[in-house]
């Protein structure tokens, strides 16, 4: 399960960080926080994902025994 998790959270935390640096800038938040926050909000929303994932492969292999 934490290979699920860790490589969601990692694939989820790029995929954060690429939209905070190529989106418009914010007018109440610097670079920084937007990084921290989408980079956070990434990472979580791919950990997430990463285990319902792990579930589904995990519900499948059972299946077929």
């Amino acid at each position: 399960m934490v290979p699920f998790l860790a490589t969601g959270a990692v694939i989820g935390l790029v995929i954060g960080v690429v939209l905070s640096v190529s989106g418009p800038t914010s007018q109440v938040a610097s670079p920084g926080q937007e990084l921290i926050v989408m980079g956070g909000a990434g990472a979580l929303v791919g950990g997430f994902i990463g285990a319902v994932l792990y579930l589904i492969a995990e519900w499948s292999s059972l299946r077929r025994m």
